[in-house]
């Protein structure tokens, strides 16, 4: 992961707030952060021959603050555009 600046990040489907454990080791580190991120779930359905999608909408992003900064919410929207919706600042 050492240079990454692309994250996908899992989202349930029946939780309000989900919690996020990252764990970044190594040679000479080991740290641990959490991510709690509240959101609304809404079944999605495009047609009776497809499974129901569920997108999501972004309320709030909060962090431990052990080696995350801050997290900005940069679209709220979590559907199928691939567009960045979370900015993870260390």
């Amino acid at each position: 992961m050492l240079g990454a600046t692309n994250l996908e990040l899992p989202l349930s489907y029946a939780q309000d707030e989900d919690t996020l454990v990252l764990h970044v080791y190594g040679p000479e580190i080991d740290l641990r952060d959490t991510l709690w991120i509240k959101k609304t779930n809404t079944p999605h359905f495009e047609s009776p021959d497809c499974p129901t999608n569920m997108f999501h909408k972004i309320q709030a992003v909060r962090c431990a603050g052990t080696f995350i900064d801050s997290v900005t919410i940069t679209r709220s929207l979590v559907d199928y555009d691939q567009s960045e919706n979370l900015r993870i600042h260390l």
